[in-house]
């Protein structure tokens, strides 16, 4: 139950945050609404799923001693997870992590995060796992 708790609005709870069409609305992170102590309404059945995947992100943000830590193990776990998955499908001797590309010695021109060589084909991975801002989710391209 404490479970289904920590994903619903609290009683005193009014949204002041929300004051235009694309800013985040805590109904967004807690989409359930408390009836009784124990009784919940739900008014967008997806609602729940997105809130699973979204909110405790910003739970680990707001520990001050475990936020590194999440930020840290959040990009690792992208990284490890992509090349597993492609180990499985290309074979292991195919993938690459952390491949330096170098213009010449010395002289460093990026990092692939996950490389699949296969055939004449390569693939290229790079994660990204830091979350768009609230101003690249209004829409500034700019900001992306």
């Amino acid at each position: 139950m404490s479970y289904i708790k920590a994903f619903a609005t609290s009683s005193n709870e009014h949204n002041d945050k929300f004051t235009a069409l694309h800013d985040v609305s805590e109904a967004y992170a807690y989409p359930l609404i408390r009836k009784d102590p124990d009784q919940f309404i739900q008014l967008q059945p997806y609602g729940i799923s997105e809130a699973i995947y979204e909110t405790p992100f910003y739970w680990m943000l707001n520990d001050d001693a475990y936020a590194p830590i999440a930020q840290r193990h959040r990009g690792s776990f992208t990284e490890e997870f992509s090349a597993d998955r492609l180990a499985r499908v290309f074979g292991a001797h195919r993938v690459f992590q952390n491949v330096e590309v170098k213009k010449s010695k010395g002289i460093t021109l990026g990092e692939i995060d996950v490389l699949v060589i296969f055939g004449n084909c390569a693939i290229v991975v790079q994660s990204k796992s830091k979350k768009l801002t609230l101003a690249a989710r209004k829409g500034n391209d700019l900001q992306l």
